[in-house]
């Protein structure tokens, strides 16, 4: 009833980062997560939450990402636009990736990592259910930890 935040996580998703250093503009990102894997350590909410109320996951399954553009914008800051598309709406979005690590991990070899923090509003995606008891904006947080094929 927007008194508290409460978090969740999508726990089946999957991507492909392609990334290059000396030219980030050839960069690129792809993500899909399965909405169905939506969970806040609350079952009746996570059914909520897939429900045609929200994210109506037998209807739209999946939400994705698909870079268009990779540029630096800092010490390790990239600005990364692209599509993202959440209950059947694309939407392009610019989120500013920060590259937190890179390094060679035992048993998995080469290994890469990024972060982002960003907020939508949840109707621009056509989520309209109770926008005054539970608010519009809704704050993402992504990691990203790949490997070198």
């Amino acid at each position: 009833m927007n008194i508290a935040p409460f978090y969740g996580t999508f726990d089946d998703m999957t991507g492909s980062l392609s990334f290059d250093a000396a030219d980030p503009s050839k960069s690129t990102l792809e993500a899909s997560i399965k909405v169905d894997s939506v969970h806040t350590h609350n079952d009746k909410r996570n059914g909520h939450l897939k429900s045609p109320d929200f994210f109506n996951a037998a209807k739209f399954p999946t939400m994705t990402f698909k870079s268009k553009s990779f540029a630096k914008s800092g010490e390790n800051m990239f600005d990364v636009k692209g599509d993202l598309t959440i209950h059947g709406v694309t939407k392009e979005i610019t989120v500013k990736l920060e590259k937190t690590g890179s390094g060679s991990v035992p048993q998995m070899g080469e290994r890469i990592g990024f972060g982002t923090e960003f907020t939508l509003k949840r109707s621009d995606y056509g989520i309209t259910f109770m926008p005054d008891g539970l608010g519009d904006e809704v704050k993402v947080a992504i990691g990203i930890e790949a490997g070198k094929n």
